[in-house]
């Protein structure tokens, strides 16, 4: 089977049976959903970005590729692990865990905790933590995922923050069309002659485009595609993320 007829089948592997009740329905914004007990599940995640210069005919292409191990400890805790490439070389690998204080309604909105430790190729360490908050209203989906990342554990550290948001609609139980935004930013401590230690800000990166997630029972696929909305030329142009996902 060729790369081209197995684009073709898979929307219609996804709309083959049932959907997975905790089903992802966004490619860059987690949810607040955690592995049920005792499942374990393969993930990938690919992302491709795109940063140009007209003028100067300088067009800069990355793909980080992400694979992801998952198992439910509980229904409400789950841990994984990640194995990073980029396109030519291992970057290095994750360990994450995500808690949900709460059944999945019990509370106003979901919650869920999500902590990751990051080992680069280098012996670089970096900590990364989140805090996600969503709901399911009828048939949209609504979620919010709050990200810090702190770089360079013991070295000269470095940090980053991002917000992602993502509004779906359940066009079908095995498919929901909608959007997501992503702000990020990063800064670093400096220090200054006679000024002491001071922040120094990048400035922020605005993202935004469109999510498609289809599901089954036993495969899911998210694909969004996002373009920048801000006018700094030192970040990617254009996001573009494969996102899927098999139990084992």
């Amino acid at each position: 089977m060729t790369l081209r007829h197995l684009a073709l089948a898979l929307p219609l592997l996804a709309l083959a049976g049932s959907a997975r009740a905790d089903r992802p329905n966004f490619a860059f914004a987690y949810e607040p959903k955690t592995m049920a007990a005792g499942e374990l599940e393969l993930e990938s995640y690919s992302t491709a970005s795109v940063r140009y210069d007209w003028l100067a005919n300088d067009h800069t292409y990355g793909w980080i590729h992400q694979v992801e191990l998952e198992y439910g400890v509980t229904d409400r805790f789950d841990l994984a692990m990640y194995q990073v490439f980029s396109a030519d070389q291992w970057n290095g690998f994750k360990l994450r865990a995500r808690y949900r204080p709460a059944d999945y309604g019990a509370l106003p909105v979901d919650v869920m905790f999500y902590g990751e430790l990051i080992f680069g190729r280098e012996g670089e360490m970096a900590f990364e933590e989140k805090l996600v908050v969503g709901k399911i209203i009828g048939k949209v989906a609504l979620t919010l995922d709050s990200t810090l990342e702190q770089e360079n554990l013991f070295g000269e550290r470095e940090y980053k923050w991002s917000e992602a948001i993502g509004a779906g609609y359940v066009l079908t139980p095995q498919v929901t069309a909608g959007l997501e935004a992503q702000a990020r930013m990063g800064w670093e401590p400096k220090t200054v002659y006679g000024a002491g230690t001071k922040l120094e800000f990048a400035d922020p990166a605005f993202y935004a485009g469109p999510t498609l997630s289809f599901a089954t029972e036993k495969f899911f696929w998210n694909v969004n595609f996002s373009a920048r909305t801000s006018d700094d030329d030192n970040d990617p142009k254009y996001l573009f993320r494969i996102k899927m996902g098999f139990p084992l």
